[in-house]
């Protein structure tokens, strides 16, 4: 061959006497791939395929095509010659995924819908990572069939497919040994990547560690956030990969000096912190979950709260805590975990009865004794739950400051709903729960006195004993003086978020004085019933279930006759 000039005229003329005969598709992929001589071949041909009836299919991959390679150089020239009609492929969106396992696998609503935002996040809309965690879910056992139909299983146990991981190996290896440890350190910090944090973790100078970034960025492995302080990877499974890549002693370790790294900073988030020393299996991760848990508490994220509890009592348990601190531990997570699981709250706070007996501790014991006895008299075992609330009042009014029995609890177990009260307050309301009406009116008038004379109290407190007087006056004939009560426990929870015990309130003046008494005022009570339901719908995860709300509509259809119904 004399030149490349006519290399290129010998193509030309092949093509002509090929497409003469028929028409020629000519499929070129992975076009990122090629060298500058066949891209410049490519252009020649390009050039004269309108003259022809040849179609030239090229495919390639922008990430993969930095501004230096030879094909994106010949883009713009291309573009200009041969006027290509361009496709660009964008991610398959949620409702696009949702719609192929829809149709593939015939699935339930609620497992298509966890199926798609797993497949979403994971695979981030591309076609190809999507197909590999599809078929990886069907060998590893995350999608199963069964005689009803395909179901869903365990899907956030599947690893990255070994298809994906070579693929991602593959476009790894153009970052050189020291290029992949520094990213392999950055996959262990997180999905989202602190650079400073990286920095000091990789003992990377920035001279070195900004141009990584740049060719990372470049190469669609990572995405800068506008501000330049992090940056994440672009897709969620490269991050996977070079995670499961690392074996297990280098990744705690990694994970144990991130968490020590985070801790020192001015302001911690407890959840990364907490992380990070859990996958070091590190027991310095307690402390940082307790106090995640206790930050999602005060955001009224129950559900949240219990897991970080559930999670830093393993390690409590391992490291050989004292009967004390497990004991307050157990009582958070009975409180939390109260309205899913009464009977095991229940069994929850008889333990922690035993532990501060073993201890000798009186403010956990009291505290204990009394959270037993709420959650039997709740869970509906009036008869025993009556004769512990007593003792635990007792044990409660016994304490050397009486009038903050609830002190230690509220500073350790940081729950709402364990607010400083006085005890007679929720004895007044379990004694009308049990039917001693009497007896309720008059200790709920004695412990809502001192609120009548304008001191302080609190809204527990308040709501448990108005609660009370508002049963209790109505089985003594007195309705006016009941919603009188029902109206107190309103006021006292106005400011609150705790819509389990404001749908309590509603619930019980419908029972009480408005059925009792006033059975002719059909829209009171109907009004009653739909701010019940409507206040209940909006309670956290650990509380809020639907048999409450058909629970509290059922008296209505009893009353109107709506016996279908």
């Amino acid at each position: 061959m004399t030149s490349q000039g006519a290399l290129f005229r010998q193509t030309l003329d092949f093509f002509a006497s090929l497409a003469a005969a028929q028409p020629v598709v000519l499929l070129l992929d992975d076009l990122h791939w090629a060298d500058p001589a066949s891209v410049d071949l490519l252009r020649a041909v390009a050039r004269e395929a309108h003259t022809m009836p040849l179609l030239i299919v090229a495919t390639y991959r922008p990430e993969a095509a930095p501004s230096q390679s030879p094909l994106s150089a010949l883009l713009p020239a291309l573009v200009r010659e041969a006027h290509p009609a361009r496709l660009d492929l964008s991610p398959l969106s949620a409702d696009a995924i949702c719609t192929l396992m829809t149709a593939r696998y015939a699935l339930p609503e609620a497992d298509a819908e966890r199926l798609t935002r797993y497949l979403a996040q994971r695979s981030e809309g591309n076609a190809f990572f999507l197909g590999e965690l599809i078929r990886a879910l069907e060998e590893q056992g995350g999608l199963v069939v069964t005689t009803a139909g395909w179901r869903i299983a365990d899907i956030q146990a599947a690893r990255v497919p070994t298809l994906i991981r070579q693929v991602i190996g593959n476009r790894l290896t153009r970052f050189g040994e020291v290029g992949r440890g520094a990213l392999a350190v950055a996959a262990v910090i997180g999905q989202e990547v602190p650079i400073d944090l990286w920095q000091q973790v990789s003992e990377m100078e920035e001279c070195d560690l900004l141009p990584l970034i740049e060719h990372a960025v470049a190469a669609r492995v990572l995405v800068a956030s506008e501000d330049g302080e992090s940056v994440r990877f672009y897709h969620a499974l490269t991050r996977e990969a070079l995670y499961e890549g690392i074996l297990p002693p280098r990744r705690r370790a990694w994970h144990r000096t991130i968490g020590e790294s985070l801790a020192a900073q001015p302001m911690p988030q407890p959840d990364a912190v907490a992380h990070h020393f859990e996958r070091a299996s590190d027991p310095r991760a307690a402390e940082w979950l307790v106090l995640a848990g206790e930050r999602a508490q005060a955001a009224y994220a129950y559900l949240t709260a219990a897991e970080r509890y559930e999670a830093a009592m393993r390690f409590v348990e391992a490291d050989g805590a004292t009967s004390v601190a497990r004991g307050w531990l157990i009582l958070r997570l009975a409180w939390l975990r109260f309205y899913q699981e009464p009977d095991q709250s229940a069994r929850r706070a008889d333990e922690v009865v035993r532990l501060a007996a073993d201890a000798e501790d009186r403010e956990l014991a009291a505290c204990a004794l009394f959270s037993c006895s709420h959650f039997r008299v709740t869970s509906g075992d009036f008869r025993s739950g009556l004769h512990d609330v007593r003792a635990g009042v007792a044990a409660l009014d016994a304490l050397p400051d009486g009038e903050a029995i609830w002190r230690t609890a509220r500073r350790t177990l940081n729950l709402p709903l364990l607010e400083p009260v006085h005890p007679r307050g929720v004895l007044t309301a379990t004694l009308a729960y049990c039917g001693y009406f009497a007896e309720a009116r008059e200790v709920g008038e004695r412990a809502t006195a001192p609120l009548r004379d304008g001191h302080v109290g609190y809204r527990v407190s308040e709501m448990q004993a108005y609660l009370g007087l508002g049963i209790a006056y109505a089985n003594l004939g007195e309705p006016e003086q009941s919603q009188q009560a029902f109206a107190a426990a309103r006021t006292a929870l106005r400011t609150s978020p705790e819509y389990q015990l404001t749908s309590i309130v509603d619930l019980y003046e419908f029972t009480f004085p408005v059925l009792m008494f006033q059975t002719d005022d059909v829209a009171e009570r109907r009004r009653l019933v739909a701010a019940t339901q409507a206040v209940w719908s909006k309670a956290p995860g650990t509380i809020a279930d639907d048999h409450f709300v058909l629970f509290a509509s059922f008296p209505l259809s009893y009353c109107e006759g709506r016996w279908d119904e």
